[in-house]
């Protein structure tokens, strides 16, 4: 480390600059009827990924009257956003596009001063130092959490005010790239569902075409299940990513999985990622999805998530699945009994078989998939390319950090690799 830059810890930086830490609204000040199904998102756990939130079906949403109410829990462009509960190591940095919306129960925001580059904090938060130093340090037996101390205790390098710009301007095109690509793909996604559900609707309403999806679970064309109940000392440093609900939202984030080693994964056979499956969270925020293609690296499901795997294609062809499993007649069925318990909410493997699926004839599945299929493999594509440049950046922070590596360095390592 340079000798102009200090070590400190959050807390201490707040307390010598300003800023603030906020935990969001527990139910005791905003009730559950007060969410609606438009407004701004609420910004929980489970939107919160590795530097970017991730919005999906099952967000909640919060009206005007709730932001005019709660104003100290609107979010502003700079603020780092925390989960508390579960995914620990996450936190994203809200941008101009995200300002405005609101903290949910289970996120924890840091503001900071003006006289602290947000982007170059968010990015050492980020970095794999303090994901491990947040997962050491979280509070709770059965399930890791954050609160306020554990945030302020976080240790932070602070250079001068114009080099964390710098080092934060070299990282930033990475990011706008990465950004680029997840707003592109939100286009394509929508493209893409649009197409499906115009072409669908020439069925749906076919009594001829709807198959209980028992019928082919017995055909044998098709397989439903849910993931491996692994104990923890079935995890280990080798093996495969242990795929938890926080890790899938419109695809896998496989980055930071634990490892569920080489001799429980016997045990776990069907339970092992195949291409074609369709996995989706089935437990307490349900409705997250994920398909497993050609570039997924494989990984094993948990408990949390369920599997629909096409086996005879000739029969259920594994695009039309894909798009079917997010159509509005799939998600009428899951919404009519996830709620049955007083727990969670919950679709469990006995209501997904008694459900039934519009099934055209093959032909027609296999003249949709056509149509469907290139817009599908640009959107894996630009994931990819996404995972790539997120790894370049999460390399080259440390070195930043570290002064190993000085700027012009890093500038000129990037154009190299471009």
């Amino acid at each position: 480390m340079r000798n102009d830059w200090v070590q400190t810890t959050v807390g201490d930086l707040i307390r010598a600059k300003g800023g603030s830490i906020k935990t969001g609204p527990f139910g005791t000040v905003l009730k559950a009827n007060e969410y609606s199904t438009d407004g701004v998102p609420v910004i929980s756990v489970g939107e919160i990924g590795y530097g970017s939130f991730r919005l999906h079906r099952a967000t909640p949403r919060v009206p005007p009257a709730v932001l005019a109410r709660l104003p100290e829990y609107v979010l502003k462009a700079g603020d780092i956003v925390f989960g508390r509960k579960g995914a620990v190591d996450r936190s994203a940095l809200v941008r101009n596009s995200e300002a405005g919306w609101f903290l949910g129960s289970d996120g924890i925001r840091l503001r900071l001063s003006d006289e602290c580059d947000p982007s170059f904090f968010a990015y050492q938060i980020q970095s794999p130092a303090t994901r491990a130093w947040l997962l050491q340090h979280a509070t709770g037996t059965t399930m890791a959490s954050l609160n306020q101390g554990v945030i302020e205790r976080i240790p932070v390098v602070v250079p001068p005010l114009f080099e964390q710009r710098e080092m934060a301007g070299i990282l930033r095109p990475l990011d706008e790239k990465i950004d680029l690509d997840r707003r592109m793909n939100q286009t394509l996604e929508a493209l893409a569902q649009a197409l499906f559900r115009s072409w669908f609707s020439q069925f749906i309403s076919r009594p001829e075409v709807q198959v209980p999806v028992k019928i082919l679970l017995d055909e044998g064309a098709l397989a439903i299940g849910d993931g491996y109940r692994a104990k923890n000392s079935e995890m280990a440093d080798t093996g495969l990513p242990f795929v938890r609900a926080g890790d899938v939202s419109d695809g896998f984030a496989l980055d930071g999985a634990d490892l569920l080693g080489d001799e429980a994964l016997s045990k776990a056979r069907e339970k092992v990622s195949r291409r074609g499956d369709v996995v989706f969270t089935s437990k307490g925020t349900v409705g997250r999805f994920a398909r497993v293609t050609a570039r997924t690296a494989p990984c094993v499901y948990s408990p949390q998530l369920c599997y629909w795997r096409p086996l005879i294609q000739d029969r259920v062809n594994p695009i039309f699945l894909w798009h079917w499993l997010r159509s509005s007649e799939f998600w009428a069925q899951a919404a009519a009994v996830k709620g049955q318990t007083d727990m969670a909410d919950y679709v469990n493997l006995r209501d997904q078989s008694r459900m039934k699926i519009s099934l055209p004839p093959i032909e027609d599945q296999m003249e949709i998939a056509q149509v469907l299929e290139p817009l599908d493999e640009r959107i894996d594509h630009n994931r990819t390319e996404s995972r790539t440049l997120a790894a370049l950046r999460n390399m080259l922070l440390p070195k930043l950090l570290s002064g190993e590596s000085r700027v012009r360095d890093a500038a000129a390592q990037l154009a190299a690799s471009a």
